[in-house]
């Protein structure tokens, strides 16, 4: 009977595994799919619009702190993709600004190799070339402004006479320094942190190759029906979340986001599954990490210290990321994209729509991702490898589960290093601590981190 229970198993958990790749796989393809279509969707939106001004105010900021650095920083704005004629009309504004009016009209003039069919643009660029000739009728400066907004109230403040000039940039400049320095205080005080992490993450590594780590996670007894669970989950939730982008269309777009918060909650609900199977609620419970393991505020700050440990880690990730894009972006497509789609509904929406992003990506996306990648997932992996060497186990398991975390992710192909070396970090504070708590806050001080840094930029 025992042998036929674990031919079952097997059987069971390649069936699972089949679904979890297979869904992984066109989950991935979709979001490759959806980047391409959002990209070309985006050109001339005001969310494109919104990112290009954040990228111009770090060019003005880095002009103003460093004179001579500015018309490097735009070259790199050029090379992102100089295939749409109004974002060349927009980086024209800011060449006239931090080079000179002759380097913005020779970009006006690279648009006239592009099939323009569009009598408003073409007006435009009529009137720009005017404005840096110095030859601009007032109704040319308002129609530039009413047309470009803050790329053409900086056209026409550049222009001003020299002894003018400088107060009136004055508006542009300030605010792009006090966005620059702020980002780099944000920057240098997460490299503290990440610093602070490396010692501790050295220290935690000598624990474990000296054995003195409890091993939390020790081989279970029919551990495929956590595989069979993550692959109904991964399923379901995708049903969800179809069902909640229909329901969100009938609602305000302040309240657009409650049916995925909805969704994202209701899809816990696959954790009846082991129960149906057998499971006590008991052991459900304490394998997936769903206790308070030495106490909810020590494995909170555990979580805070797990943060700082996971930079190094995700810092390697974040850099092969930023190699791919680079590489990407060289091609003949020109740059390539790796926003997380809720990033423009960030920029766009009120405080409500706001509030409901931030409850989603803070609290209630570590709670559910956490259980299910960390507290099924990796719990499942490490059950089925728990005969091998403990090192070699922890690698495959967090791995294995990173790239499933990662590739399900609408951010695309080339954020997959980023997102698989977080979500190792994630799975090693697992295995440190056993409760999930500490991946949860972990996840969402990242979440809340990146969140934070998107409206102040957008802000």
């Amino acid at each position: 009977m025992s042998e036929l229970r674990a031919s079952q198993g097997r059987v069971s958990s390649l069936l699972s595994w089949a679904v979890i790749l297979l869904a992984s796989l066109i989950l991935m393809w979709g979001a490759e799919q959806q980047q391409a279509e959002t990209a070309a969707d985006q050109t001339g939106s005001s969310q494109s619009w919104t990112f290009l001004e954040i990228e111009a105010k770090f060019v003005l900021a880095q002009e103003a702190m460093v004179p001579g650095t500015g018309a490097q920083a735009l070259e790199t704005l050029e090379r992102a993709g100089l295939t749409d004629p109004q974002r060349v009309l927009r980086l024209s504004t800011l060449a006239a600004v931090v080079v000179n009016t002759e380097a913005a009209r020779d970009m006006l003039r690279m648009t006239n190799v592009f099939p323009v069919e569009n009598t408003e643009l073409e007006v435009l660029r009529e009137d720009l070339d005017r404005l840096y000739a110095g030859d601009a009728s007032q109704a040319m400066r308002s129609r530039i402004e009413e047309q470009m907004g803050w790329f053409g109230k900086l056209a026409v403040a550049g222009m001003k006479d020299p002894p003018e000039r400088a107060e009136a940039l004055s508006p542009f400049i300030k605010p792009a320094i006090l966005l620059a320095t702020t980002m780099m205080a944000v920057v240098g005080g997460i490299g503290l942190f990440g610093l602070a992490g490396l010692v501790g993450l050295v220290v935690l590594l000598v624990a474990a190759i000296k054995g003195s780590l409890t091993n939390h996670l020790k081989a279970l007894q029919n551990e495929s029906v956590y595989a069979e669970t993550f692959a109904i989950w991964l399923i379901g939730f995708q049903v969800l979340m179809l069902l909640a982008a229909l329901l969100g269309t009938s609602l305000s777009a302040s309240w657009s986001m409650l049916p995925s918060l909805a969704a994202f909650l209701a899809s816990l609900g696959v954790l009846l599954w082991p129960l149906m199977r057998g499971r006590s609620w008991h052991a459900v419970r304490t394998e997936i990490g769903w206790t308070c393991g030495n106490g909810v505020i020590r494995e909170c700050l555990c979580g805070v210290a797990g943060y700082a440990m996971a930079i190094p880690i995700a810092a390697i990730g974040l850099l092969l990321t930023v190699f791919l894009i680079f590489v990407a972006s060289s091609g003949d497509d020109g740059g390539s994209s790796v926003a997380h789609p809720i990033v423009g509904e960030l920029a766009d929406g009120g405080i409500t729509l706001r509030i409901q992003i931030l409850v989603l990506a803070v609290i209630i996306a570590p709670l559910v991702e956490e259980t299910l990648f960390r507290g099924l997932l990796y719990r499942h992996l490490r059950s089925v490898t728990g005969r091998w060497a403990l090192a070699w186990s922890v690698v495959l398991s967090s791995l294995v589960s990173g790239l499933i975390f990662a590739m399900i992710h609408p951010q695309g192909i080339l954020a997959i290093p980023a997102l698989t070396s977080l979500a190792i970090a994630f799975a090693l504070a697992r295995e440190w601590r056993g409760s999930l708590i500490a991946p949860m806050v972990m996840h969402g001080l990242s979440n809340g981190l990146i969140m934070t840094l998107l409206l102040v930029m957008v802000s």
